[in-house]
């Protein structure tokens, strides 16, 4: 039997020219797969804060079946306890433990807390929030370390920073026109501020404002949000008719405008705006492009204004 082999015969490879061809082509689908990989990762994260804060919603809704209240967007000194809204809210968010271990007799920033308020908790996190440096002392009024989070609460509006960070000691008490649902309580300049509640809400809870984002700024992270930072108010914030009460850098914001509207504003990391919870606990996505009144109107609870934001 003739066995014919394959000897002789030539198999062409590839030439330097197609190789680098290929690998042109391979790299130019890669640029153009990136950016919509990114954003379909960018969206994910998004929609994982929202889902954080639909969780809050329902913390705080679950609150107010038990209390028959909203918990206080932090507590005045003068008050014992001096708690927050997010401290209140720990037993409806499954962090009963922490709550329990939590030394509620003396202030957040007492050394019986000190391992307290330096705990992570995911519901108050957004994927998006890179947090530089997580734990750290906020830049004012905290002499111990704590851990950020990526919420506020509402606390109200305000036409002007004249007002000033504490914006409640200057505004008449009797009025329900500035108020936001998480607004302070206690003892203050000899007033009383009280718990609300949901009949509280003549706005409508579908046109009220509950918590927003606020990412820590990279460029100053002492002056991010912090859960249980309950005594200076790096747990809420309100709404102020400028337009750097939007942003996601401290530094930029206090180069263009007063501090006291830097600290009070919303900053996120998503492009174009950031998440907000309602008092009904829908989440919607609020653009940065919003009218600043249309905005102010939803952060107040009982001004008669019924605008709503899509």
């Amino acid at each position: 039997m003739r066995v014919v082999g394959l000897a002789g015969r030539t198999r062409r490879g590839f030439t330097l020219v197609e190789l680098l061809v290929v690998i042109a082509i391979i790299g130019v689908l890669i640029a153009l797969l990136l950016p919509a990989v990114q954003q379909a990762r960018e969206a994910a994260r998004r929609m994982q804060c929202g889902n954080n804060m639909k969780q809050m919603g329902i913390a705080i809704h679950n609150y107010h079946d038990t209390f028959l209240h909203f918990p206080p967007g932090r507590v005045q000194s003068g008050e014992p306890y001096w708690g927050n809204w997010c401290i209140a809210i720990l037993p409806y968010i499954e962090q009963n433990a922490l709550y329990e271990s939590y030394d509620h007799t003396v202030t957040c920033d007492h050394a019986n807390n000190a391992d307290e308020v330096k705990q992570r908790l995911e519901a108050f996190i957004c994927p998006s929030d890179t947090m530089p440096t997580p734990i750290r002392q906020p830049s004012s009024g905290f002499g111990r370390d704590a851990h950020a989070m990526s919420y506020k609460g509402m606390s109200g509006y305000v036409e002007d920073e004249a007002y000033n960070w504490d914006h409640i000691k200057e505004v008449d008490m009797s009025t329900q026109k500035w108020k936001g649902i998480f607004h302070s309580v206690g003892n203050y300049n000899n007033d009383k501020l009280n718990f609300e509640k949901m009949a509280s809400v003549t706005d409508g809870t579908t046109n009220t404002l509950l918590v927003g984002e606020f990412h820590q700024p990279k460029d100053d992270p002492g002056r991010g949000a912090f859960w249980a930072h309950s005594k200076w108010g790096y747990g809420v914030g309100y709404v102020i008719l400028d337009p750097y009460i939007f942003g996601n850098e401290y530094n930029t914001c206090t180069a263009n405008t007063s501090t006291n509207i830097c600290r009070r504003a919303w900053y996120s990391h998503h492009p174009g705006g950031l998440n907000f919870l309602r008092a009904d606990a829908s989440t919607f996505f609020l653009p940065e492009t919003i009218d600043l009144r249309v905005f102010g109107a939803q952060a107040t609870m009982g001004n008669g204004e019924v605008e709503r934001i899509n």
